[in-house]
């Protein structure tokens, strides 16, 4: 793990991040982002066609031998570490209400400080379960 210089709020994002036990632990608020699998597949094509010239054909065999059997062995479980899963799809305004929350939850409308909980905050697993 790279230290972080002390900040209000530090985003760490990546495929793996909720699969590491010492970076799990290191953090105050865990989120999963969860795109459905035909939406992946749709961005890699566009992406490994459009911006790297990849043959159709080879973008779809590494979804299939590669991506795919990685997201479903690794990314996919990690879910259950996340506090918080995003649909990304089906909640377009769940940006605006964490950020919401983290401001209420700081005095004078600052992002929390992550050394001191706010105890009166709400539970984040019980708002998923609201969801």
């Amino acid at each position: 793990m790279k230290p972080a210089a002390p900040a209000p709020i530090i985003l760490v994002e990546g495929l793996f991040v909720l699969a590491d036990p010492r970076l799990r632990r290191a953090l105050d608020l865990k989120i999963f982002v969860h795109t459905p699998s035909d939406v992946r597949l749709l961005r890699r094509i566009r992406r490994d066609t459009t911006e790297r010239a990849h043959p159709l054909a080879e973008v779809l065999t590494r979804y299939e031998t590669h991506a795919r059997p990685g997201h479903e062995k690794h990314v996919e479980p990690s879910s259950a570490h996340a506090d918080l899963i995003w649909d990304q799809l089906t909640d377009k305004s769940f940006p605006a209400r964490i950020l919401a929350r983290l401001r209420a939850q700081a005095p004078g409308g600052k992002p929390p400080n992550p050394k001191r909980p706010n105890p009166k905050s709400e539970n984040p697993k019980s708002q998923a379960a609201k969801s």
